[in-house]
């Protein structure tokens, strides 16, 4: 799957490999990790998946899926976090928000809140 890299990202979030002109405010971390999702609306789900992480930052993530996923709708995440290699200690990091840009198979979302949940196992049932 491609990964999205430089100041055309679709995320809108500086990328901390980005030149130091680069005028957007908060820094985006490259991290792979497996997730679900859940699109809503109305109150219903209208459609799940799988993807894996490309980059995130305090207020947005960039993921790519097997499909290209809608613009502007409700979305919850539940990303398979890293946890301590010592533990065995599932750790989950819940997000909801919407789905603010798409280019093929990225969808950009913007988090409106999120939760770190341990111990419950990995699944989009345990969404928020």
């Amino acid at each position: 799957m491609p990964v999205a890299k430089g100041p055309e990202d679709v995320t809108g979030f500086q990328d901390s490999s980005q030149p130091a002109g680069e005028r957007r405010l908060v820094c985006r971390y490259p991290v792979r990790m497996e997730l679900e999702y859940r699109l809503i609306t109305g109150g219903e789900t209208i459609g799940t998946g799988r993807g894996r992480t490309v980059n995130i930052s305090s207020r947005g993530i960039l993921f790519e899926s097997e499909k290209a996923l809608p613009q502007q709708m409700i979305i919850q995440l539940c990303v398979d976090w890293l946890g301590r290699p010592s533990s065995n200690v599932n750790v989950e990091l819940h997000v909801a928000g919407w789905t603010v840009r798409q280019n093929g198979n990225l969808t950009a979302v913007a988090i409106d809140s999120h939760e770190f949940r341990m111990g419950r196992g990995a699944g989009i049932q345990h969404c928020p």
